[in-house]
Parts: structure tokens; C-alpha cells; sequence
């Protein structure tokens, strides 16, 4: 299984605390968590704990911005295209590629693009 690992904390946060007050630091903390949550729940990770000012959370892929079906939309009947992500991952595999250039997929940038090749 893939998976990504996010860490958060708030650069400067004692120091922060320190200036704002005890009060001020809790509401900035509290909008600081409740904006974490909610990106939490649109690309569906999962809160593994929080300690102060900071987050563990996990998702279950890289990313959540349908570079899948961008990459798809390009392939023709028949063929199979991967992310150069993809590719790297199964690095000495004896699985074949073939360069089909950098394309700019739309919502999520630039990316070379791979067909999978028969095995010879």
C-alpha cells in the first residue's frame, strides 16, 4: 500500500504563544485546527493525533487532485499510461515504458507521461 504521511506544526509557535496571551493563542490554535480538519476532509485523510500545535495525519495515496484520470483522458484504445510517479515505484520491476512527453493535465500541472510497452 501507498501511503502519505503528513506532519504539521506551527513555526514559532512558543514564541507566538508568548506575545498573543493564553486566550488569543487558544483561538489561534482552535482556527488553526479547525481549517487542518476540514483539508483533512476533502481529501480524505485520516487524524492520527495532534499534540499542541501539531497535526499526524495520514492519507491513503499520494494525492487526492485526479492526476489518475488526467493521465487516463490521454491514452489511446488499448494502451495504458502511467505518471512518471507510477514509474518510478516499480523501478526494476522488468515492467516497460515509453516516453509520451511532458503534458500539462489540467488542476494539477506538469507531467511526463509513460505508455506501458508489451514485455520482450
Amino acid at each position: 500500500m501507498l501511503a502519505t504521511v503528513l506532519f504539521t506544526d506551527i513555526v514559532g509557535s512558543s514564541e507566538r504563544a508568548a506575545e498573543l496571551g493564553d486566550r488569543a493563542w487558544h483561538d489561534v490554535l482552535d482556527r488553526h485546527r479547525s481549517l487542518v480538519r476540514r483539508q483533512l476532509v476533502r481529501f480524505r485523510g485520516r487524524e492520527l493525533d495532534t499534540a499542541g500545535d501539531g497535526f499526524f495525519a495520514s492519507f491513503d495515496g499520494p494525492a487526492r487532485f485526479h492526476t489518475g484520470a488526467r493521465v487516463a483522458a490521454l491514452a489511446d484504445a488499448g494502451e495504458v499510461l502511467v505518471s512518471s510517479t507510477v514509474r518510478d515505484l516499480v523501478a526494476g520491476s522488468r515492467i516497460g515504458f515509453e516516453g509520451r512527453g511532458t503534458h500539462d493535465l489540467k488542476g494539477v500541472g506538469e507531467w511526463r507521461v509513460y505508455a506501458l510497452v508489451p514485455e520482450t
